[in-house]
């Protein structure tokens, strides 16, 4: 969120005017029901009375209750247009973060050691770089601050429903407890769900990459209905996992959709009892029915931001897996005796060279080799013997654990990777290219 503090905060105080504006409106009708049409006394702010005397009084407001629609009208609109602003700022403020996250997971990509590929699944990590990372995009810039809002609505509306009747506010706030800990319990399992959707995804996405990587191989050894039924069978794992998703979903909506409404059926049958007894003017139950309407369905929402929430921190923690890796470049010790500046003369030299992919089953093994400026040499052997380990160790792409390799007197574990890279031209085994044009290929 590095420099985009200032347009959260924005957003924020943006969405604390629009509540604060939103529950004007409801108390604009209950001074028009009660002290307009009903000629009751007005026990309301003296701004409200103030803003009625300014309108003309009681007298011209009763012949022209338009006015007062206006007035809803109007102050509808200013929240509307807060929240314009709390929406485009958080979704720029969000862009601009994902942009460089984006960005951070990609330079971080093309900098790690070659054995953290060798255990990687590439469809995997194409999954953690796109849609993991939109993920994450869809929470920051919808769901941060509507948790936000909802807290707002609860700081502003539960005083305000205080000073309008103290008992139905309890009786109002009868199911908030259950609601939100049936949120919690939502987002406790559904969060577990997710990681486990993610997986099935990856392993998906994977199995596609190496089939259109090597859709040669496939065809040429007619093994199309194998890999379709390989497919087919990790596409009915994801497949199951959203079922469960949808599952869970069906439940909890409908639950939460009947703790709402029983909520709202006690604020409406207690309402219309006091009314009935005179406890309670119409224009009062009128108001404080809207601002129990309006902190309700957005406290509801929680269980989906929750959901959501489950589902970003299990993208967020498989990003910054790959963000925490150290990158290849990082050195222990440089040789600072070495100058960057002049050319390699080629002097290799290969003493005792002892190297295992971390199985402890050494692919190479007290190798000594001295390749002398200008030589050429021709390394032969059968497939496993090596000769690409050499290479390989020589690039600096894998380090050896035991014996030597110098250049030019210099032992290469103490040189920095870039430039060995720069001063050693390779023809790989496996030639690849960029969907680009032949000239940036060679480039």
């Amino acid at each position: 969120m590095e420099g985009q503090r200032a347009r959260y905060l924005g957003a924020i105080v943006a969405m604390f005017f629009s509540v604060l504006i939103m529950f004007l409106p409801p108390l604009v009708g209950r001074a028009a029901i009660d002290y307009i049409i009903a000629g009751k006394e007005l026990p309301a702010p003296g701004f409200v009375k103030n803003l009625i005397e300014f309108l003309g009084g009681r007298d011209i407001l009763g012949r022209n209750l338009w006015l007062a629609g206006l007035v809803i009208v109007f102050l509808s609109a200013l929240a509307g247009f807060f929240a314009y602003l709390k929406g485009r700022w958080s979704s720029i403020a969000s862009e601009a973060i994902i942009r460089r996250l984006r960005e951070r997971l990609f330079e971080n990509l093309l900098h790690l050691p070659c054995r953290y590929y060798d255990k990687a699944d590439t469809g995997d990590l194409v999954q953690r770089c796109s849609s993991d990372v939109e993920t994450i995009r869809l929470f920051l810039s919808r769901q941060v601050v509507e948790v936000g809002r909802a807290g707002f609505l609860l700081l502003v509306a539960v005083p305000l429903m205080l000073s309008i009747d103290s008992r139905m506010t309890v009786l109002a706030m009868l199911m908030l407890g259950p609601i939100i800990a049936f949120a919690l319990l939502f987002f406790i399992k559904i969060k577990n769900l997710f990681e486990e959707m993610d997986r099935a995804e990856g392993a998906m996405t994977t199995m596609l990459q190496e089939n259109l990587t090597g859709i040669r191989v496939v065809r040429s050894f007619a093994r199309q209905e194998f890999e379709c039924q390989k497919f087919a069978e990790k596409n009915d794992l994801y497949r199951r996992k959203w079922s469960r998703l949808i599952d869970m979903m069906a439940v909890f909506w409908p639950v939460s959709d009947i703790l709402c409404f029983s909520q709202i059926g006690i604020v409406l049958i207690a309402g219309i009892h006091y009314i009935s007894v005179g406890r309670m003017t119409v224009g009062t139950f009128y108001a404080f029915f809207a601002i129990v309407s309006m902190y309700l369905w957005p406290v509801r929402q929680i269980g989906r931001i929750l959901a959501e929430l489950g589902k970003a921190t299990v993208s967020l923690g498989r990003v910054k897996e790959v963000l925490t890796q150290k990158p290849e470049h990082y050195q222990d010790k440089v040789d600072a005796e070495f100058d960057t500046n002049k050319k390699i003369i080629g002097d290799i030299v290969f003493e005792n060279l002892s190297f295992d992919h971390g199985n402890s089953n050494p692919v190479l093994r007290d190798v000594s080799l001295h390749v002398k400026p200008g030589q050429t040499i021709a390394i032969m052997g059968p497939s496993g013997s090596g000769k690409s380990s050499l290479i390989n160790l020589l690039l600096r792409f894998y380090d050896y654990q035991d014996g030597s390799i110098r250049l030019d007197g210099h032992e290469l574990r103490s040189l920095d990777r870039k430039f060995v890279r720069s001063q050693i031209g390779i023809v790989m085994q496996e030639p690849f290219l960029y969907s680009r044009s032949l000239r940036e290929n060679i480039e």
